[in-house]
């Protein structure tokens, strides 16, 4: 399932965005993160946005068995915390919620996404360490800098690849976590209707299963599709990423609700199902969804801007930032 503008990155809902500095990441207030710390917010913001998510979202089902708030009331509950939790969490972990989409980004090698807001960090570096670097070793930072922009250029791909599988567990699991404690607090909540089957994800006669492959397939490809260009596209305005993809899945809700729930995400799904001990049909939930956001990475990838003139177009802008940079210390 995009923007949130910090000092050093700027990372959005569900956009796989990550820092990525020799395993290393400077924090909000210049500090550098270990790689331990930076997995362990990751882990915490995918783990407590995914569980306000579905609280949210899935209590909103609830309360309409006893306060009618119709399919527009609860498609926006979902759309508007989905919106609340990119600008809130976005900057720390890339607000996934969704194993769908760390799973597609993944497998399209843009989990740890080289984003155009990256470019700061370069002359951040080089600006936090003005008193204590010499002009003789400015060539240095300059490398250093270049090392992190474009480490395919140094060999360093594959770290990249491999640092892309290590993340997946790292979303994955508190997502499904998340998922599962939010759905056993509104059991708790709601003991006193019964059971929380509203918050199933099902779907009946006339439908098949085809039918609902098909639908979640397409509703999932449609989301992913919008948080590919809205939230890691160089050209996007990524500061109203969190609207698109938010006023993305109200609609949605709205549309493919009332046919087969709208899931979208395999945490979504599996952890009311866990919960409420109802796996019916709760393959085609976890399959789909997948199989929709990877089409859309792939289908997106061919809007892209071709990798070579996105280089060229880094590489002239960290050149401007660093003349910036030479004039400030002569």
């Amino acid at each position: 399932m995009v923007s949130i503008t910090s000092t050093i990155s700027t990372n959005s809902s569900k956009n796989g965005i990550v820092s990525y500095f020799s395993s290393m990441e400077e924090g909000k207030h210049g500090t550098v993160q270990t790689p331990f710390i930076s997995a362990f917010q990751k882990i915490i913001a995918e783990l407590v946005g995914t569980y306000i998510f579905i609280f949210v979202g899935c209590g909103s089902a609830l309360v309409d068995r006893e306060r009618t708030l119709t399919i527009v009331g609860i498609a926006l509950t979902w759309g508007l915390s989905l919106m609340a939790l990119v600008y809130t969490l976005g900057h720390v972990s890339g607000a996934h919620f969704n194993p769908a989409v760390t799973i597609a980004f993944a497998a399209s090698r843009k989990l740890p996404l080289l984003h155009d807001s990256d470019l700061r960090l370069g002359p951040k570096l080089l600006g936090s360490a003005k008193s204590i670097t010499y002009p003789a070793h400015r060539d240095r930072y300059k490398k250093i800098s270049l090392d992190y922009l474009f480490p395919s250029l140094h060999g360093d791909s594959e770290l990249m690849k491999k640092d892309e599988l290590a993340k997946v567990p790292i979303y994955v699991f508190p997502q499904f976590l998340g998922s599962i404690l939010a759905s056993l607090t509104l059991r708790v909540l709601f003991n006193h209707q019964g059971d929380i089957l509203p918050m199933l994800t099902q779907y009946k006669s006339p439908v098949t299963d085809f039918e609902a492959i098909f639908w979640e397939f397409i509703m999932t490809l449609i989301l992913m599709f919008v948080i590919c260009g809205a939230a890691t596209d160089d050209r996007a305005n990524k500061e109203v990423a969190g609207v698109a993809i938010g006023v993305t899945l109200v609609f949605e809700v709205l549309i493919a609700g009332p046919i087969t729930g709208a899931s979208m995400n395999p945490a979504r799904s599996l952890g009311p199902a866990i919960v409420s001990g109802v796996y019916k049909n709760q393959w085609v939930f976890v399959i789909a969804p997948i199989l929709g956001a990877m089409s859309a990475t792939g289908i997106y990838s061919l809007l892209r801007q071709q990798k070579q003139e996105m280089l060229m177009s880094r590489a002239l802008s960290l050149k401007h930032k660093m003349n910036a940079y030479d004039g400030e210390i002569m």
